[in-house]
């Protein structure tokens, strides 16, 4: 009929597993087969089917001999289906290599990650970053879902490629910055060398010190305090001369606390630069706000309060 069953196809299978001379065989059949393919000729019933069925059996718990009758167009059908079962069972040069991903997480914790080609990761804490077992072969490329660092050893013949949030951030040696915390939005701040930065058919080069924001295909570009941006990686939070209420609003998304301000006079023109531990709790913090400005703070109901130390707030 031309088709063949799993069952035919299993059995077939595993007839080719029994032995080196059933696979030869069976490329033997499968010249023929594609020789008449080839010449646009009808199939006829090989000469040889005879002992290919004596060489084909399959055994049952009770020693009963079972043989498996083929027709050609079956063992045709086969073909097709078991192709990639033929190729695992002939030499090396000719079995197809499966690519393995490998994933980091980070956990609550950095971790650096050496590469294979020189390059250095430090991924910050609940980030994953993903490499599969054919990195620096024909390309370098990673996907990044969190925070990185990476530090990418130079090589112009093969970029370094990170995905992150349906884009891709393309460089040939480098340092550079690439925040992909949420889904709708991807930071990329450049250290040194240069970036381009691709999203949908939307290119940027980027120079050093500039700092890419792309949310919902919209990219903008500004230059930062590098040191900053990159500080977590050291175990440091740094902030150079940013608006008081800039700060209020990183503490409170960092450590996921309410800060409220009340009785305050001139903070809103207030600008200020401060670096603290990462492992500094809010309460630290605030105590090195207040304690270097004339600021108080104290807590209402798991609400942080900052006023004017002139000001006086019941408790």
């Amino acid at each position: 009929s031309g088709n063949a069953d799993s069952d035919d196809c299993l059995a077939f299978n595993d007839w080719l597993s029994q032995s080196k001379e059933n696979r030869e065989e069976f490329q033997r059949l499968k010249s023929y087969w594609n020789a008449n393919i080839h010449y646009d000729e009808s199939l006829q019933t090989l000469p040889s089917m005879e002992s290919v069925r004596a060489k084909i059996k399959f055994h049952d718990n009770s020693n009963k001999n079972r043989s498996i009758i083929w027709t050609i167009a079956a063992a045709a059908a086969c073909i097709a289906l078991l192709v990639a079962s033929a190729f695992y069972f002939m030499s090396p040069r000719e079995q197809t290599v499966a690519t393995h991903y490998y994933t980091y997480v980070s956990g609550n914790a950095r971790i650096n990650i050496p590469l294979s080609d020189g390059t250095k990761i430090t991924l910050n804490k609940n980030s994953r970053l993903t490499v599969s077992d054919a990195f620096n072969t024909d390309t370098r490329s990673v996907k990044l879902n969190g925070e990185a660092f990476f530090s990418v050893a130079k090589n112009a013949k093969c970029p370094f490629i990170v995905s992150a949030n349906k884009s891709e951030i393309k460089v040939l040696g480098t340092k550079f910055n690439v925040n992909a915390q949420t889904s709708e939005k991807v930071v990329v701040t450049l250290i040194e060398g240069s970036v381009c930065f691709m999203t949908g058919n939307k290119r940027t080069i980027m120079k050093p010190k500039d700092q890419l924001i792309c949310s919902a295909s919209n990219i903008s570009v500004k230059t930062v305090d590098v040191d900053s941006i990159s500080a977590w990686k050291d175990g440091l939070l740094k902030y150079k001369s940013i608006e008081l209420t800039e700060l209020i609003q990183k503490i409170e998304t960092r450590f996921g606390v309410t800060i409220k301000m009340e009785n305050q006079t001139n903070v809103d023109t207030l600008r200020v630069t401060a670096s603290f531990r990462e492992n500094q709790g809010p309460e630290e913090i605030l105590n090195i706000i207040t304690g270097s400005l004339p600021l108080k703070w104290s807590k209402r109901g798991g609400v942080y309060i900052i006023s004017d130390k002139k000001a006086d707030i019941s408790i």
